[in-house]
């Protein structure tokens, strides 16, 4: 089977899931400006947790599923994705109480998803399927000055910002393997493969730039299950952060660089847990009685 026709088997698979009214479990956490919340993905809906009182507050009640979403470096609004108002996923904003909520994007026959705020607010990376698989486009946050960064047969996943804004990483299996890229964030010049780690995993989202842009934690399936892995922003030195039988994945730096938050299935089902960069201190956020 050829490269293309694996990834669009892959894309298929993929899209049933993405577009699933329900993700069950919790997911897809990223960090308040402060690092004192975490936004994410829960049942459908996008939630804020409080990392030390553990209180959940729902942002969204939509029919469909609202998912993947980014909080922006100021603080003020949450960007994500949702199929609400049809049957292709569209790019949304709102600001942080659920209210406000505008659409981005509105392309027929093209799913829009995994957005990501620029360091200053002011673009916005995501997948985009126009090209019939999944690539890396970016646009200003209002939804205009739309740019195809990458367009290749292969499945190109979950775009994360170095913290200057000139770069961005991602996850690729055009090799045949998921890898992880980097590219010049204004036009996808100047792309570098990371890694050769062949990753195999249909599963593998996310590569996340560390805020002091010097490593990278993305997820990889070596053992037979999904782990969290840590590497140098050029490459080397990979070392593996999580270790658990379970799925562990959709990895997220705080602010400060001091924490990783993640999704895990370790309790069973999939919750948001925090750990130090180094492995260390881990701890549950949702899923507790307090919540």
């Amino acid at each position: 089977m050829s490269l293309k026709a694996s990834n669009a088997w892959t894309l298929l698979a993929v899209l049933v899931v993405i577009n699933f009214p329900i993700y069950a479990g919790d997911a897809h956490p990223n960090f308040s400006e402060d690092d004192s919340s975490l936004v994410y993905m829960s049942d459908g809906e996008i939630k804020i947790v409080n990392i030390t009182t553990g209180k959940v507050t729902n942002l969204t009640n939509s029919p469909t599923a609202d998912m993947c979403p980014d909080w922006s470096n100021d603080g003020a609004t949450i960007v994500f994705d949702s199929k609400r108002e049809d049957i292709n996923r569209d790019l949304y904003i709102m600001a942080i109480d659920g209210i406000n909520v505008q659409r981005l994007t509105n392309e027929p026959n093209q799913q829009d998803k995994c957005p990501a705020f620029s360091p200053d607010d002011f673009r916005i990376t995501y997948i985009c399927t126009a090209n019939g698989d999944m690539d890396i486009f970016v646009m200003n946050s209002d939804g205009s000055g739309v740019k195809n960064l990458t367009d290749d047969p292969g499945s190109d996943r979950c775009p994360s910002w170095t913290p200057n804004g000139k770069k961005i990483t991602f996850m690729s299996n055009r090799t045949g393997f998921f890898e992880v890229y980097i590219m010049d964030s204004n036009d996808g010049s100047n792309l570098k493969q990371l890694t050769e780690l062949k990753i195999k995993g249909s599963n593998c989202w996310v590569a996340a730039v560390s805020p002091d842009g010097k490593q990278v934690c993305f997820v990889g399936d070596f053992e037979g299950n999904n782990d969290l892995y840590v590497m140098d922003i050029d490459g080397k030195n990979v070392r593996k952060l999580t270790k658990h039988k379970a799925n562990n994945q959709w990895p997220a730096w705080s602010h400060n660089g001091k924490w990783i938050a993640f999704a895990s299935t370790r309790s069973g089902k999939e919750r948001l847990y925090v750990i130090r960069p180094k492995g260390t201190e881990l701890r549950q956020i949702t899923g507790l009685e307090n919540n």
